[in-house]
């Protein structure tokens, strides 16, 4: 019910206005729906509906007590009337993510861009008390040469004592160091002792002619092999002196 209004008239005792009777019962009508809407105010509970923040604080008394909203990084609130609009920054309504291997636009305020481990790579995220979440991409070692079919160094390659076993073709200009193993299916370590140990004996270096000393002293042609020459040097006596 409204609350009621006593007629008094135009003038006093004019007899336009309501009689005594009529404006008391307004009076009391009135105290009544005063009264009850102080009991209600006094007794109304509010509460938060949904998931969301709530922005009621609470209630002290009569007087319900609101959050405040601000404007928050990349936010701006705009108050009209009896409406309070929240518009995003316009770098939050589309990201443009750039890759290699092409890019994409995300729009229509998509939350989630998931980024994931590729081959022998991990994705993992940091927290850091502080300071914004760090992202971390890590290459996974195991496997790399492996997976390029045609590896290149760029520099030397430091063994660190370890073997490089199984292969199939070694190419190189030059070895460096002792080799083990055969070539052309001889061991080289085989043929150290015939080249290095073989004793031939004591050559006397005695001469009886000058020709003599000269054929011992000079170097000859013998001509081509694949033509050989027919040719008898006398090289003198060879004396085993043991």
């Amino acid at each position: 019910m409204a609350i009621q209004t006593i007629n008094v008239g135009y003038l006093a005792n004019d007899g336009t206005g309501d009689d005594l009777r009529e404006a008391f019962i307004k009076v009391n009508e009135n105290f009544g729906e005063m009264n009850t809407l102080v009991e209600n105010a006094i007794t109304t509970e509010a509460e938060n509906i949904g998931t969301g923040i709530p922005l009621l604080k609470g209630k002290v008394g009569n007087i319900f007590e609101f959050k405040t909203l601000i404007d928050g990084y990349g936010i701006q609130l705009t108050e009209n009337g009896n409406t309070v609009t929240l518009t995003g920054d316009p770098g939050m309504e589309e990201l443009l993510i750039v890759t290699d291997n092409g890019s994409v636009i995300l729009g229509g305020g998509k939350p989630l861009l998931p980024i994931q481990n590729g081959q022998n790579t991990e994705t993992t995220i940091e927290m850091i008390a502080g300071f914004p979440a760090k992202l971390k991409i890590n290459v996974v070692g195991e496997g790399l040469v492996e997976l390029d079919k045609q590896p290149k160094l760029g520099g030397d390659l430091l063994g660190n004592q370890h073997s490089v076993y199984d292969m199939d073709v070694v190419s190189a200009r030059s070895f460096k160091g002792n080799h083990e193993g055969t070539v052309w299916d001889i061991d080289v370590r085989d043929l150290a002792s015939a080249i290095t140990s073989y004793d031939f004996g004591h050559m006397d270096d005695h001469t009886d002619s000058l020709l003599e000393f000269f054929l011992r002293t000079t170097d000859i042609d013998h001509g081509s092999f694949a033509v050989p020459q027919p040719l008898i040097i006398d090289g003198g006596p060879i004396r085993n002196l043991i």
